[in-house]
């Protein structure tokens, strides 16, 4: 996550929290009727991202907010607190990024070999560029590139600066490398297109993710199971994909792995399947059954034989049906989740003098 000291890229990188946290709870979806739309915007902001891209992440807000089944989840974001520094940023800069930012992508590169990643974040939605202009004039400086004004404002980071710039009106572009290079002069495409192709499959949706999958060390144990068959094909998954499309009445989310081959696929195929059958027995186990509400397990049941799991050449995927009732249970319980007590403050001190120290407790009656 960028977080500038002045909170200049906040509004939009913000909205990046809230769409991993929706995501998490199973609620991202859109609306069906805007499915045209959200693909061509789709397509417009990720033909920008660079062809040596490790991660390509796309949320179409606008559609978000218009979900029905969204709004249980908007009213709790609604009544946090906000950080004081994002407050003071709206104030100033007239942006929001709940009301404002209608959708964004994020990129992430390596920027050179065993260094750290680039970010780059490209957003798109209502922007008041003289205000945002003073505000980043005020806390950080202006370089051109050509006809580009580009802000550099300082990040929390040591030694790390935050770029910015409008790349028209209704679109600004972010990155914590302390330029945007990979933008505004990209490198060249590869000669493959492995992104591009990539992107194509998941593209459409109205939250969608890629990426490449690292390079795991040799001792790579998966939750400290230590066996080489289970590491050996983890491994062999290189490209990951991720969708959520919009339905009646339920999310279906789709994940996809490509593999070295289609043996591996195939093999995948039947691990998953496996684990299906172990996440049966574990939520018809006694265990389960007397510390989990009867309705929440219910709900993880449906969603458990809403699992479908099948492998095509070198991909293998699992799809799930996430139903309503699931996600209006999550939101009601989520509303009422206790808040954490705040310890009550200690009394200031009279006169500014310090407050008087507690008696010592008396010493224990000797023992006979």
């Amino acid at each position: 996550m960028i977080r500038t000291r002045h909170t200049l890229v906040i509004g939009i990188l913000g909205a990046l929290a809230v769409t991993g946290a929706l995501l998490a709870a199973g609620y991202h979806f859109g609306l069906a009727r805007v499915l045209g739309a959200r693909a061509a915007s789709s397509s417009s902001l990720t033909d920008l991202a660079p062809a040596d891209s490790d991660l390509v992440l796309y949320a179409d807000l606008a559609t978000l907010r218009a979900s029905p089944l969204l709004q249980p989840l908007q009213s709790i974001a609604s009544n946090t607190q906000q950080d004081a520094e994002y407050t003071a940023f709206v104030r100033a800069s007239g942006f929001d990024y709940e009301r404002d930012l209608d959708r964004f992508v994020v990129v992430s590169r390596k920027k050179a070999a065993g260094g750290p990643n680039e970010v780059i974040v490209v957003g798109e939605g209502r922007f008041d560029q003289d205000r945002i202009r003073a505000y980043a004039l005020a806390n950080g400086t202006l370089e051109h590139r050509g006809s580009k004004e580009i802000f550099l404002v300082k990040s929390d980071t040591q030694g790390k600066i935050i770029a910015l710039t409008f790349l028209s009106a209704n679109r600004i572009a972010i990155s914590d490398s302390g330029n945007l290079d990979a933008i505004l002069s990209p490198p060249a495409a590869a000669t493959d297109a492995t992104l591009a192709s990539r992107v194509a499959r998941v593209a459409g949706a109205p939250l969608f993710a890629v990426w490449h999958t690292p390079n795991l060390r040799q001792d790579f144990a998966p939750g400290g199971i230590q066996s080489q068959q289970l590491s050996d094909l983890i491994r062999s998954v290189r490209w990951v994909g991720v969708t959520v499309q919009p339905m009646t009445d339920r999310l279906r989310l789709n994940i996809e792995g490509e593999c070295e081959t289609s043996d591996q696929a195939a093999t995948f195929d039947g691990a998953l399947a496996t684990l299906r059958l172990l996440a049966d027995g574990m939520l018809s186990s006694q265990g389960m059954k007397s510390k989990t509400d009867p309705q929440m397990l219910s709900l993880l049941r449906q969603l458990l034989y809403s699992a479908a799991i099948s492998h095509n050449d070198r991909w293998a995927s699992l799809s799930l049906d996430v139903p309503e009732d699931l996600l209006q249970y999550a939101a009601q319980h989520a509303k009422q989740a206790p808040t954490p007590a705040t310890p009550p403050a200690p009394p200031a001190p009279v006169g500014g003098s310090a407050p008087p120290a507690a008696a010592p407790p008396p010493p224990p009656a000797p023992q006979r």
